[in-house]
């Protein structure tokens, strides 16, 4: 019988082309793929044939739908999205592990060797099922199919000449839910936890430093603005941030843009001169593709300060600091040799993080190697799949609701921000976006093999070999 993938996606600029590479090895080797909005699975996976299904952490808000999976025969698989940004062991099981969720756990495949033995101490029955793989969001960053943002990126430089970026994070002091009611924030990032619990105590800790660090952020760009009036700035806010902070501020200067597109911060990185985050994986995401940046350090606590970052990045702790560095670049541009010159002796220190840091490993073989030995069949299930037509009819009405909703304020404004919120994480997906990036990745791979794209449900995608049948 024919295995099942199911990738579940959250946030689509972290996600979808990690996902896509998925998805064509998984059809690689004989497996059907659905690749699906969480929320388009949770609601339709009752007409949907059981496989292994990717849940982007073991967290608490994932356990009903664990639960509902797992009892309509699904394998309940997790790889914490956020795996790299871990403070410590205690930090880990308290703020990304809920408990119960173990009860139906399958398989969880970490990032490296320091998240497993996070997990160390969890009972025996389940460590069974925990594998070092490395991620998928590594994969993608490597040879040949980081190719794909080189070619995005001469399309932004020839769009916006050379340019400087400024990738923010600042989630838990400038979330879009803060706009209204500040305390929200903490609300958000502690669910489900007392003020008493290690969660609620280090998201003030963390509200706290990132107030800082962006306070000194928007003072770097006005003296950015001040001092290069003819260079340029560019920047890329955080998906689940407030933004209008940023295109406000872009707004007061001629030289300072704020750009939140479609395209994956990956191509901005590589078409910038070099990019500038703090404390975010962007920073590891540059120095993977081979593009030094700066780790803006402004503010000092390493209590939530992450590892990665300050490995991967130029560490930088001053405005000051930071202008020279660009005066530098500008007059001859030492730290992209020493960038490189350290590049191999970084790398070494992320394999304990990374398990398919070098070129060679691929997390998705890994993984697809334990799902292929898994020898228990799933409960045969007669899949129902949404026609065209009413795909069609369902898209049309709902585009004509959130028409409805802005203009006519008609639903409340609590239900409205959750859907701006939810269309900012994740806008249209189409079979069309899809089916392009899947031959794009096929191509730098050097395969000759068509695969097929079908929207099954609103946001949720059916990928398979071409000769077989739907």
């Amino acid at each position: 019988m024919e295995k099942r993938v199911y990738l579940l996606m959250e946030t689509k600029k972290r996600e979808l082309d990690s996902r896509c590479y998925f998805a064509v090895k998984s059809c690689l080797k004989n497996f059907s793929v659905v690749l699906s909005k969480k929320d388009s699975f949770y609601k339709n996976k009752k007409h949907l044939k059981p496989g292994f299904v990717f849940f982007k952490s073991l967290g608490r808000n994932y356990y009903t739908e664990i639960k509902k999976a797992k009892k309509l025969g699904f394998k309940i698989c997790a790889q914490d999205e956020e795996g790299l940004q871990i403070f410590d062991k205690e930090d880990y099981l308290d703020r990304r592990l809920y408990y119960d969720n173990l009860d139906y756990l399958d398989y969880i495949f970490t990032w490296g060797k320091r998240d497993y033995e996070m997990l160390s101490d969890l009972p025996q029955k389940i460590r069974d099922n925990i594998y070092i793989t490395g991620s998928p969001r590594v994969d993608i960053l490597k040879n040949p199919i980081n190719s794909i943002y080189a070619e995005e990126a001469k399309k932004i430089k020839k769009k916006y000449g050379n340019f400087f970026l400024f990738n923010t994070y600042f989630t838990f002091s400038n979330h879009f839910f803060f706009k209204d009611k500040e305390k929200k924030s903490l609300a958000l990032e502690a669910e489900g936890s007392s003020e008493k619990s290690l969660i609620y105590k280090r998201g003030l800790q963390m509200k706290e430093f990132q107030s800082k660090t962006m306070a000194k952020s928007l003072e770097f760009i006005k003296d950015f603005a001040s001092k290069f009036p003819n260079e340029k700035l560019i920047i890329r806010p955080h998906p689940s941030e407030n933004h209008e902070i940023w295109f406000q501020t872009a707004k007061k200067f001629d030289n300072v843009d704020c750009i939140y597109d479609d395209q994956n911060t990956c191509s901005w990185m590589m078409a910038s001169s070099f990019s500038i985050s703090s404390n975010c994986t962007t920073s590891i995401e540059s120095f993977l593709l081979g593009k030094f940046n700066y780790n803006f350090r402004p503010i000092i606590d390493e209590k939530v300060e992450f590892d990665l970052p300050k490995i991967c990045g130029i560490n930088v702790e001053t405005v000051e600091k930071l202008l020279n560095k660009i005066s530098i670049f500008l007059d001859k541009n030492t730290d992209e040799k020493i960038f490189t010159e350290e590049y191999t002796k970084k790398v070494d220190k992320l394999k304990n993080y990374m398990a398919n840091v070098e070129e060679k490993k691929c997390s998705v073989d890994e993984i697809l190697n334990f799902l292929s030995k898994d020898k228990n069949e799933s409960i045969f299930v007669k899949e129902k799949h949404m026609s065209r037509f009413v795909l069609f009819l369902n898209k049309q009405i709902r585009r004509i609701a959130f028409y409805k909703m802005r203009i006519t304020g008609v639903f409340a404004k609590k239900t409205k921000d959750k859907i701006e919120f939810a269309i900012q994480k994740f806008p249209d997906l189409s079979e069309s976006e899809i089916s392009a990036k899947i031959s794009n990745i096929l191509k730098k791979m050097n395969i000759d093999n068509n695969l097929i794209v079908k929207e099954i449900y609103p946001g949720s995608f059916l990928i398979k070999a071409n000769q077989k049948k739907y």
